[in-house]
């Protein structure tokens, strides 16, 4: 068992405090920080905490404060606000009601990490906006930004364009994690997320977060890239999310509803992917179009040589990952080209009903690289 926290510290010369995986520790004694005023790290991460004490404002060096996973604590000081040193704020998966106007007062801040409390019945919020815009607007050395919101909380969907608008004015922005309800609200970000050195963005409408069919672990794989684009419950392809596929290196596409197959997002716009995972997309017979490609794609009309290497499709894609499709028949339809595919790695088919045909000749040809095939619940498949 540990020891609780002494009353008071007298620990001047201290730089750094890690308390992280002691989950007994369910308060911090209201002095506590009064004698640590060098500390520049502090980490609260996977403790029982349901709040920072008044004495706060004391650890005016601090730098980094990690208060991640904290299933308890669910307001967030506004003393926050008077830490003037502060650079790294990381409330990932600590759901907080929202987050306190102060912030904004963090001027050297370049990292915020924040996650807010799922909507529950009729509980009433201080505030109308889960983040205020001017908040982000102050905060101009911020580097990396992640929001992680419940997808039917109001609160978010009527302040999300005005939020959008001070993120896009954003200067030195290299990371960036959001929730957007609608494909429309990635005009904001157009100019910025092509140079951006990591992205997460799951755009469409979510009624409810509900438990998914998908595997932990194949949505693990798909976040374990820099640059990730989720797509779920879409029914036309907008431009717009052609365009941020087209800088992904890892798409989920989620139970879209008229989707035939991946190449309706355009051949240039998959030459990025190493990562692909598919799932209940029912209308989708095929993944890939050949005869739609050696005819020519209406998006890539500007590629004059036919043969050239950018109508090699796929040809970076190192994991493929499909689940629940119902009409899926086949991996590739039509002709192909040398190269395609030929960096896979991983392909994983599950629950697909009317799979008939995995490999072609000319598909098997191309995976030169393929390490590991995992076949499950597709009765229709008698041979590879």
């Amino acid at each position: 068992m540990s020891e609780p926290l002494p009353t008071s510290s007298n620990w001047p010369s201290l730089i750094a405090l890690y308390l992280q995986e002691n989950y007994e520790l369910i308060a911090i004694p209201p002095l506590f920080f009064h004698r640590i005023a060098l500390i520049q790290v502090l980490d609260l991460s996977h403790t029982s905490i349901k709040s920072l004490p008044k004495s706060l404002p004391k650890l005016a060096a601090l730098k980094k404060l990690l208060i991640r996973c904290c299933v308890l604590f669910m307001e967030l000081s506004p003393q926050v606000g008077e830490l003037a040193n502060l650079e790294e704020l990381d409330l990932d998966q600590t759901q907080v009601m929202d987050l306190p106007n102060d912030i904004g007062k963090l001027v050297k801040l370049r990292y915020l990490r924040v996650s807010f409390y799922p909507i529950c019945g009729k509980m009433k919020f201080k505030s109308n906006a889960v983040i205020h815009p001017e908040t982000i607007s102050n905060l101009s050395q911020l580097s990396d930004l992640s929001i992680d919101v419940d997808p039917v909380d109001k609160r978010w969907h009527d302040s999300v364009d005005v939020v959008l608008k001070e993120v896009s004015n954003s200067k030195m922005l290299r990371s960036l994690s959001l929730y957007l309800p609608k494909s429309q609200l990635l005009d904001y970000l157009s100019s910025i997320y092509p140079s951006l050195s990591r992205f997460r963005f799951i755009v469409g409408h979510i009624k409810r977060r509900i438990i998914s069919r998908v595997p932990q672990e194949a949505e693990a794989e798909f976040r374990n890239w820099d640059k990730c684009f989720k797509f779920v419950n879409g029914e036309t392809i907008p431009t717009e999310i052609k365009g941020v596929v087209r800088y992904s290196s890892s798409f989920f596409l989620d139970h879209h509803i008229t989707a035939m197959n991946l190449s309706e997002f355009g051949i240039k716009n998959l030459k990025r992917l190493k990562c692909c995972l598919l799932s209940e997309c029912n209308k989708m017979e095929t993944i890939i179009d050949g005869k739609r490609h050696c005819e020519g794609d209406e998006d890539d009309q500007s590629e004059a040589d036919p043969n050239s290497v950018e109508n090699v499709v796929l040809r970076s894609l190192e994991h493929l990952s499909i689940y629940y499709m119902e009409n899926l028949r086949s991996i590739w339809r039509g002709p192909i080209r040398y190269g395609c595919m030929s960096k896979l790695k991983f392909l994983g088919l599950h629950s697909c009903p009317q799979l008939s045909i995995v490999f072609s000749l000319s598909l098997l040809e191309n995976l030169i690289n393929l390490e590991e095939l995992i076949l499950e619940d597709c009765p229709l498949v008698t041979t590879l």
